[in-house]
């Protein structure tokens, strides 16, 4: 079986490990850096019940956010749903996105084609970066690592099997120079990552972006935390994996969530002699119940259809397919958003008659 059949059931697997052997859990004070400076970067805890503050109107039209949500290679629908809305001359002035979503959202708001993005995940690219190796070896080096470093007494790093710096210098490299910084994008981005220290969300919409775009991405225990000023930082789906909040605090008119979930379907019983359909499973319902939670604070949702599409893959029939994906939830989804804008296009010009 390939390593990418493999991946999750390798992630549950190893997670253990790392939990009981990892110096972060047995002895903070024994931590190795990451090697790369997150200094730049400034977390803000997300507070569900913080009052949402509208920023003065600058457009004579309702304003738009997007909250991106996360969920592997599922989240490549993004690039359906940007394309169909920019084709559509839908305006987008916030983007709010989590581990896929935060990479798709991260390098749209910063110019990067939706063609070239495509183009990374279709031929593999991104997919190599992320996780730079075979899992499998990486995952029978671990102890062997942690060996030598007992022997040379040397601080072990924090769990993981990839370090993380192939992945953020992949990222920094499609990042446009006046766009290296997460507060200069346009339009507007916030990523969303988990605290692995307080199991809470964080806000990241200042500092570097590829640090931003790393830590909200950082599947564990396939990618090291990420430390940002003492604290550790991991993919964002474990707190939050729709965005909404964040998306809400831009103060835009309309929120549209998009999450990319597994439709819960029943499902024979004989499917789960399998331990990796065992886990995936468990991860379905798991983000199902969390952004469900996330949808009750939204104005529209946009659903696309990603039935049975692996949450790790690299086949390039399911990155199309989920693509169109997208593209196909968007258009059905028009004739509300153009409703929902009208609507608050109404309201707006109620509100300035003197």
């Amino acid at each position: 079986m390939s390593s990418a059949k493999n991946f999750l059931v390798i992630a549950f697997i190893i997670f253990p490990y790392n939990a009981c052997n990892c110096s972060v859990w047995a002895n903070p004070s024994k931590i190795q850096k990451n090697g790369i400076i997150h200094g730049s970067v400034s977390p803000v805890l997300i507070d569900p019940n913080s009052e949402i503050v509208k920023t003065p109107r600058v457009k004579d039209r309702p304003t738009i956010a997007l909250a991106l949500g996360g969920g592997g290679i599922r989240g490549v629908a993004h690039i359906g749903v940007l394309r169909v809305l920019q084709k559509e001359g839908i305006p987008i002035d916030y983007i709010a996105g989590c581990s896929m979503g935060s990479i798709v959202g991260g390098l749209y708001c910063t110019g990067v084609p939706l063609d070239d993005i495509e183009k990374l995940l279709v031929d593999g690219s991104l997919q190599k970066a992320f996780a730079p190796g075979c899992i499998s070896l990486a995952v029978l080096m671990m102890p062997l690592k942690y060996l030598t470093c007992t022997l040379t007494f040397q601080e072990r790093p924090y769990a993981g099997l990839f370090d993380g710096k192939k992945f953020r210098a992949f990222i920094a490299k499609r990042l446009p120079e006046d766009k290296k910084l997460i507060e200069n994008t346009n339009p507007p981005f916030a990523a969303l990552a988990t605290n692995l220290l307080d199991g809470k969300a964080y806000k990241l919409a200042k500092g570097d972006l590829a640090d931003c775009i790393v830590a909200s991405s950082a599947i564990s225990p396939i990618v090291r935390p990420v430390e940002i000023h003492g604290k550790l930082y991991v993919d964002g789906g474990i707190s939050s994996n729709l965005p909404v909040i964040s998306a809400r605090q831009f103060g835009a008119d309309i929120v549209i969530a998009v999450p990319v979930d597994e439709i819960l379907d029943p499902e024979p019983a004989k499917k789960y002699r399998s331990v990796r359909n065992v886990v995936t499973r468990i991860i379905d319902i798991v983000i199902s119940i969390v952004d469900e939670h996330y949808l009750q604070n939204t104005d529209l949702v946009i659903m696309p259809d990603i039935s049975h599409v692996p949450i790790f893959t690299k086949k390039t029939k399911y990155i199309k397919s989920t693509i169109k994906a997208g593209e196909n939830a968007t258009y059905a989804a028009l004739p509300a958003i153009r409703e929902a804008i009208k609507k608050s296009q109404l309201k707006i010009s109620s509100e300035t008659v003197p």
